[in-house]
């Protein structure tokens, strides 16, 4: 008993933990913390695609009713249009701004969708050089094609470092651009095509 006594001591003071005749449990430790760094990693990773589908999931939807019966939906960057029966006619993903776009100012992008009779309006802003631009873009429900037609298009533009400075306002109608639906639209494509005419 004496011997053991002093090996057990001696083996304490050069530092070593082990006890002689003790059961060595480093491996089951070992084996529990890799048990619980596999739970806690599981864990992470669910959580993590929980996160990335909430975003998935959480997308910016707004509704709008507009005149005899048909609906539009704004997701994202989507525009759909639907029928009566909630049927959907068209959609478009060439018309929405997102916010700050460009990536070289702080625009809006979409703001809102105005709707009045026969009419709605999309609202947004985006920006160029040195201009913050407003952009309303309207259509007009055509009960001979019994479409949406655009109708008008008009830009209004206010210098971001002076906004007092005067800039006139451009605007186009049906007459410059023709028969256009709402399917059909290319915003960009039909600004640029606008003003190479001017």
């Amino acid at each position: 008993m004496k011997i053991k006594i002093l090996v057990y001591i001696s083996i304490i003071t050069l530092g070593v933990t082990t006890c002689l005749g003790c059961k060595d449990t480093t491996n089951e430790i070992k084996n529990e913390n890799l048990i619980s760094n596999k739970k806690n990693k599981k864990a992470e990773i669910e959580f993590s695609r929980k996160q990335e589908n909430s975003k998935k999931i959480v997308q910016d939807t707004l509704s709008f009713k507009l005149s005899n019966n048909f609906s539009i939906k704004k997701t994202e960057r989507i525009l759909s249009l639907f029928n009566s029966k909630n049927e959907l006619i068209a959609s478009n993903h060439k018309i929405i701004k997102l916010k700050d776009e460009s990536e070289n100012c702080l625009s809006d992008g979409f703001q809102k969708i105005v709707v009045k009779n026969n009419f709605f309006t999309i609202e947004q802003q985006n920006c160029s050089n040195k201009f913050f631009i407003n952009e309303y873009i309207t259509f007009k429900y055509d009960k001979i094609s019994n479409s949406f037609l655009l109708h008008k298009l008009g830009y209004v533009y206010s210098n971001k470092s002076n906004p007092n400075e005067k800039k006139p306002d451009v605007i186009f109608t049906n007459k410059d651009f023709g028969k256009i639906t709402f399917l059909d639209l290319d915003l960009i494509s039909l600004y640029i095509n606008l003003i190479n005419k001017k």
